[in-house]
């Protein structure tokens, strides 16, 4: 009994703390949900910080015939956000990346002052330069076809 009370007092004193620092997620951290919230849907709107990815992507939902993209997030009814980066695949081999994500207002806000999204779906796509020649579309063009391609899914 005294070995037990003894293991139970060494993990109160080690194991406790040890969980008590495990990192919380902060009002502002998204939620996650599914692609079929957005079903029917049709006003999105396009966030990037590179202006020729956001021409891409509202150039290839407007040629899907399927959305309107609108000119603020409050017209829209989700939105598409999309983040470049770059970097080396190899040797002589660079390329660069876009995240494109799709998100749209959480179900319940917690407090409208900080105001959070929900995730509903997200690809990466890359485009790799190997001596100078590539032979694949832009990463905003191939993530965005997928996307439209993973929204008429939805339909069927």
């Amino acid at each position: 009994m005294k070995q037990i009370f003894t293991l139970v007092v060494a993990f109160c004193m080690f194991a406790v703390p040890v969980f008590g620092q495990l990192p919380t997620p902060n009002d502002n951290a998204p939620e996650y949900g599914q692609l079929s919230e957005i079903k029917g849907l049709r006003k999105v709107y396009v966030m990037s910080s590179d202006t020729q990815c956001r021409e891409i992507i509202v150039k290839e939902l407007n040629k899907a015939k399927i959305f309107e993209v609108v000119g603020s997030p409050e017209e829209g009814e989700f939105g598409v956000f999309y983040e470049t980066g770059q970097g080396r695949a190899g040797w002589n081999t660079f390329g660069f990346a876009g995240q494109f994500v799709v998100y749209s207002k959480p179900l319940q806000n917690p407090d409208p002052a900080k105001p959070r999204m929900r995730v509903l779906w997200s690809t990466q796509k890359m485009r790799v330069y190997s001596s100078g020649i590539t032979f694949n579309r832009h990463p905003a063009t191939n993530a965005t076809r997928e996307f439209v391609k993973q929204y008429k899914k939805l339909k069927k």
